[in-house]
């Protein structure tokens, strides 16, 4: 499962100052009874560590499960690095959200994307999401190889407002959206009992 890199950073800085991190990209799977984390980021600026969150289908919240240090020295890197986190989290509790809050070495906190393992195997359900809103408002689909004919799209915000909800055929899709401010975005696609969920920044 794979999803956009994004970063959603809620401080300010001067427009001088470089981002703590570029390129982020929080991907994952279920495999060996486990979740199996991954993320990338392009260059890092004064980071310290990330913490992985994680909130069950039935929870309201997110909430810390790990963390993982920077793997650069002091913090900082012009060239990716990959990173891993392996959790050993219920089975039996439907599908499993994460993100991570990256942290800098001054205290400044940002987020991650949102993705979902589902340990009853829907992680092949969608392969990817990608959102090209800033060059033709489009948000392109890349389905897995389940035996399903549909598949339910739907676009909100944070709030709950519902920007598009349609029904496509379960196959590769590219997907013209509406107009929209600018913010933080979800994407769910459902068919039947599987589900993917992912958010892109407009």
């Amino acid at each position: 499962m794979e999803s956009i890199p994004q970063l959603m950073r809620f401080t300010l800085s001067s427009a001088a100052s470089p981002l703590p991190v570029t390129g982020l990209q929080l991907t994952g799977r279920w495999e060996n009874d486990r979740s199996e984390l991954s993320w990338l980021t392009l260059t890092e600026y004064n980071n310290s560590h990330f913490n992985i969150q994680r909130r069950y289908s039935d929870q309201s919240s997110f909430t810390g499960v790990g963390r993982i240090n920077s793997s650069n020295v002091g913090g900082n890197s012009q060239t990716s690095t990959n990173y891993y986190y392996r959790d050993p989290a219920a089975s039996n509790r439907g599908v499993i959200f994460y993100r991570l809050e990256q942290a800098d070495l001054d205290g400044m906190v940002s987020y991650s994307n949102i993705i979902s393992v589902n340990p009853g195997g829907s992680e092949k359900f969608i392969n990817y999401v990608a959102a090209n809103v800033a060059m033709n408002n489009t948000i392109q689909i890349a389905a897995g190889d389940m035996n399903l004919e549909t598949m339910t799209v739907m676009v909100y915000d944070a709030a709950g407002r519902i920007y598009m909800h349609k029904q496509v055929a379960y196959l590769n899709q590219q997907i013209h959206m509406p107009h929209m401010a600018r913010g933080v975005y979800y994407v769910k696609i459902r068919s039947g009992h599987h589900q993917f969920v992912t958010s892109f920044i407009k």
